[in-house]
């Protein structure tokens, strides 16, 4: 358990409906990972899906979504490192067919991150 003083120093940023194929949502989230690439701690950030836009794009459309989200952390090096990740897929993303509790994101999606 953290103490108390840990506590107050802990952040979390949540964003959903994150459409990881959408020029927009990068450029947002490149402005969003740039402010926070400068704060102490580095927060936790939670994203939630819909990860793409349409669901009937395909298994390869949302790899490539993932690699682009790789593309813009790349930028930010303290982030990765210092940061946890939390990926939740929504209910029209490629393999959690609405389900609940939804799972995580699978290995062949996180590859490209």
């Amino acid at each position: 358990m953290l103490g108390e003083e840990k506590k107050s120093e802990m952040m979390v940023v949540m964003m959903r409906d994150v459409h990881l194929d959408d020029v927009n949502v990068l450029n947002r989230l490149r402005r969003v990972f740039e402010a926070y690439s400068v704060v102490s701690p580095k927060p936790t950030f939670i994203l939630l899906g819909d990860f793409v836009s349409s669901r009937s794009l395909g298994v390869s459309h949302v790899l490539s979504a993932f690699d682009a989200l790789g593309d813009v952390l790349s930028s930010y090096p303290a982030l990765v490192e210092e940061s946890q990740f939390v990926l939740v897929g929504g209910v029209g993303d490629v393999g959690w067919g609405g389900m609940f509790p939804r799972s995580g994101v699978c290995d062949v999606v996180l590859d490209e991150v």
